[in-house]
């Protein structure tokens, strides 16, 4: 059995406890969207501030959201991310660009009357369509969607506008509002959507102003963790990778992507079989693959004797994270720190030791193993109706490597 060598110092720590300003709703853009399974702002911030300087590059390789990008430029730190996900990916650079307020009021002003008068617009068309928004709702949708087409405004203020549009989605949406994965509501009752959009609109602009003068930079640099080739050196790496069997985070997002993309579905489809994950599998994804790691190998041929579905998807998850933590090493500077933030979701009837199997990865791979903080989760939004394949988690698992 592989062994590990070094064995970490594990302490407890309660991240809100130690930082409860941070808890603040209205800290800068962290809540102008929904998104599911967001890390909270507390883990990046205690990090960058402890292992980074100012000026320092932090990359997160799955930005999700953007909670590690705007908690790093908020520090006086600049910002990588990669993000496959095109809503999350859109929603990590716009909460993370500055705006001219006064510009930007200044060209939403008459946004109103133009949607009003808005008249040549497209519905998109995309699998039940018509079940998951009533005819009234997608012709509001529709109008703002091409009115700020046709502003042909600056890009930066552009994306805003479509980030403001895709907020209110759900939300106008017969989807079950306490849900975070979309499920029909038996009793659907959307809001008017013209207003929500200038509710959201409003409360983001308030947002932006916290941004409004800040410096540093935070850019996307690629959309595939697995297939980054950057000659760019980071100071440090902080991320929250998927959990294996945790979260389908492409289909919490599909009816904003469907919207956005003016419903582009095959282009959803072929990016879901991109996914840590492995949301859908392609031809490809139906090979066993092994890492070398006995531990980890026994886990996937385990999973793989009582469903050789769950082991084909174990083994796409922990190949395809060794070689991402494989390209995070390459572009971390001597002495620079990763912190992965991982739980230990539950697959089949198993309970996977994510913390343990990522500190054999990273050892073997080259990194020195430092430090496991540990922080336990009070907070649990989970859909109605669960996978019985899936467990809620409990604690994080913060694992501080150093290059």
């Amino acid at each position: 059995m592989y062994k590990l060598i070094q064995q970490p110092k594990v302490v407890t720590i309660n991240f809100k406890q130690l930082m409860p300003d941070l808890s603040k709703r209205n800290r800068a853009t962290h809540h102008i969207h929904r998104y599911p399974a967001k890390l909270i702002p507390h883990i990046p911030n205690y990090l960058i501030n402890k292992f980074t300087e100012e000026e320092d590059i932090v990359l997160d390789p799955f930005c999700g959201s953007g909670t590690t990008l705007l908690e790093t430029i908020l520090s006086k730190r600049n910002a990588f991310g990669i993000e496959l996900n095109p809503v999350a990916r859109l929603l990590s650079k716009v909460k993370t660009t500055p705006l001219n307020i006064l510009e930007l009021k200044n060209i939403t002003e008459n946004l109103y009357a133009k949607i009003k008068k808005c008249e040549n617009f497209m519905i998109p068309e995309f699998t039940n369509r018509d079940l998951w928004f009533n005819k009234n709702v997608q012709r509001d949708l529709a109008k703002i969607r091409t009115t700020i087409d046709d502003l042909k405004a600056e890009k930066d203020i552009e994306d805003f506008l479509y980030i403001c549009f895709s907020a209110i989605i759900y939300r106008v949406s017969n989807s079950e509002q306490r849900d975070i994965m979309p499920r029909l509501s038996k009793n659907p009752q959307p809001p008017d959507v013209i207003t929500e959009f200038f509710k959201k609109l409003s409360y983001c602009i308030d947002r932006f102003c916290d941004l409004e003068f800040i410096q540093n930079k935070s850019t996307i640099i690629a959309e595939d963790a697995k297939k980054m080739h950057s000659n760019k050196k980071v100071n440090m790496v902080i991320t929250s990778p998927p959990y294996l069997s945790a979260m389908t985070y492409f289909r919490t997002t599909k009816l904003e992507y469907f919207w956005l993309s003016n419903g582009d579905v095959e282009s959803y489809k072929k990016m879901s079989k991109e996914t840590i994950n492995g949301e859908l599998f392609s031809k490809s994804n139906k090979e066993l693959r092994f890492i070398g790691i006995p531990e980890i190998d026994d886990f996937i041929s385990s999973i793989y004797q009582k469903s050789p579905h769950y082991g084909l998807k174990a083994s796409m998850y922990f190949t395809d994270m060794y070689k991402v933590l494989t390209n995070l090493q390459k572009v971390l500077v001597n002495d620079g720190h990763l912190a992965v933030i991982v739980g230990n979701s539950q697959i089949l009837d198993n309970r996977v030791p994510l913390n343990y199997f990522f500190q054999l990865m990273g050892i073997r791979i080259g990194f020195d193993l430092l430090l496991e903080m540990v922080d336990e989760i009070k907070f649990h939004k989970l859909a109605t109706i669960r996978s019985k394949h899936t467990n809620r988690i409990y604690n994080e698992h913060v694992l501080l490597f150093k290059k």
